[in-house]
């Protein structure tokens, strides 16, 4: 008869141990907490005082997480430093007796990313990690190591995130830009510019209301060609504005008021 014995089991989905539907019999198992040394943060070794050490049968340990000799995971990101944009993040396993089976990265306790094979990154081996998929403040970065006789070797830093603030800018040229009255055909043009981001289209307000729309550089009213008719408003102060949209949904406005002098015909 198959037999299930000398384990010491906890927390599992049947209730610690289940004999009803398993086709074996379970004896001197012990179902109390094992008294990992840090579960959440994914450390399985055992405190001083569980009821699990040195326990199995044959006088096999079933701590398994032991690892093997002179096993270490060392992470790329330095505990205590601060970090923002893009960055490498990758680990480095040394072990000696062991074959590592995995790789897996945790930040705050939950699982980022899993790596099969060397090299070791995060969110892959070639790629760089973006500060900006978490908020600003202190965080855990984790690196486990897991080796092929189950044992597990676990890294973790301490480290702050401050991205830096979006920075984008829109800016518009209006007649010889003096701020002189403007009169006849004008060039009303913009620039905008945001590191790293797309721009997706820059609008033309002319006194609040939506005058142009540009999707590509050079962007200018009422064409990129074209030049701005006064005589299209009325004499007397105008409000000129340029919205640039990026792609991320990111803004920057810029807007001036004018005074249009049409010459008498």
């Amino acid at each position: 008869a198959n037999t299930f014995h000398d384990n010491c089991v906890y927390g599992n989905q049947k209730g610690d141990i289940e004999t009803s539907d398993g086709g074996y019999t379970a004896t001197n198992n012990k179902t109390l907490d094992p008294l990992y040394t840090d579960r959440a943060n994914h450390n399985y070794t055992l405190k001083p005082g569980s009821p699990c050490t040195g326990y199995g049968a044959d006088g096999v340990s079933n701590d398994v997480s032991e690892p093997p000799a002179s096993a270490a995971v060392i992470q790329s990101i330095a505990d205590g430093t601060t970090l923002s944009g893009s960055i490498g993040w990758d680990a480095q396993v040394a072990a000696s007796l062991a074959a590592v089976s995995r790789v897996e990265f945790f930040i705050d306790g939950s699982p980022y990313h899993t790596e099969l094979s060397a090299p070791y990154g995060a969110p892959c081996d070639t790629c760089a990690f973006d500060t900006t998929h978490v908020s600003d403040g202190t965080h855990v970065f984790g690196a486990e190591a897991f080796f092929a006789d189950g044992s597990t070797v676990l890294n973790s830093v301490s480290a702050t995130v401050a991205n830096a603030p979006a920075h984008q800018m829109v800016s518009q040229a209006i007649g010889d830009g003096s701020g002189a009255p403007l009169s006849g055909f004008v060039s009303w043009t913009a620039s905008a510019s945001a590191p790293g981001r797309i721009l997706t289209s820059v609008y033309f307000f002319l006194d609040g209301m939506l005058y142009h729309a540009e999707r590509s550089p050079p962007f200018g009213a009422p064409c990129d060609t074209c030049l701005f008719d006064t005589v299209s408003v009325t004499d007397g102060q105008h409000s000129f504005a340029v919205l640039a949209i990026w792609a991320d949904g990111s803004t920057a406005l810029a807007s001036t008021t004018l005074t249009v002098s049409n010459r008498p015909t």
